[in-house]
């Protein structure tokens, strides 16, 4: 299981840290968004992405990767990012365990629920329909959806700003995000970066 902010398996927890702009979902009463199955329904649709580039030219792949994961794309080929989202997958699947990410794995799903989101926004509402059934054609927040469940997107920011901040800041975001500082200035992930650590204990206040 992945650890966000707001858990993603079953409601009622407390996050695990305040949500600075917290809302309850802003669509329709009676229909709402199922979190595991919009990640869920992403990382599998990923799986035919990656067979895809892996049919194309060196080149020509990593250009499509730019287009599909900008922000991914700056630190990494369709190689390793081919594993995060593996790994990504398999994690949010098991239910025997908790995993904790990292910056290269946010800024991953970032980038993928964004492509999956943007898609549906663009769509008719058959269309819509079968991209997030439970939404019954609705629109759907992204921002909304950033603010709770995502500690933070801070490995959006330029290097600079990061560099400028306060130490006790950069250890406040890189608490629940690792490697913040690699992916923010772009570095390739060494293979224990691509990993998902697992986590002992249960992350959520108040859980049965």
């Amino acid at each position: 299981m992945l650890i966000f902010n707001t858990n993603i398996y079953e409601s009622g927890n407390s996050p695990i840290l305040p949500v600075k702009y917290s809302q309850s979902w802003p669509g329709t009463a009676g229909v709402e968004l199922d979190p595991y199955g919009l990640i869920l329904s992403t990382l599998t649709s990923d799986r035919q992405i990656f067979y895809d580039l892996t049919q194309q030219s060196l080149e020509k792949s990593q250009k499509q990767l730019e287009v599909l994961f900008p922000h991914a794309a700056r630190y990494s080929n369709a190689k390793v990012l081919n594993s995060i989202s593996k790994r990504l997958l398999e994690g949010l699947v098991n239910r025997n365990e908790w995993f904790k990410m990292n910056s290269y794995h946010f800024c991953y799903l970032y980038d993928t629920l964004s492509g999956h989101i943007e898609d549906y926004c663009y769509s008719d509402e058959y269309q819509r329909r079968e991209l997030i059934p439970e939404l019954e054609g609705e629109s759907i927040d992204f921002n909304w959806f950033l603010n709770t469940y995502f500690f933070h997107t801070a490995f959006l920011i330029d290097p600079d700003r990061f560099f400028n901040m306060d130490n006790s800041k950069k250890e406040w975001l890189e608490k629940w995000s690792p490697s913040l500082f690699s992916v923010i200035n772009g570095l390739t992930p060494a293979e224990e970066e691509t990993l998902l650590a697992q986590y002992p204990e249960e992350p959520y206040p108040n859980s049965p």
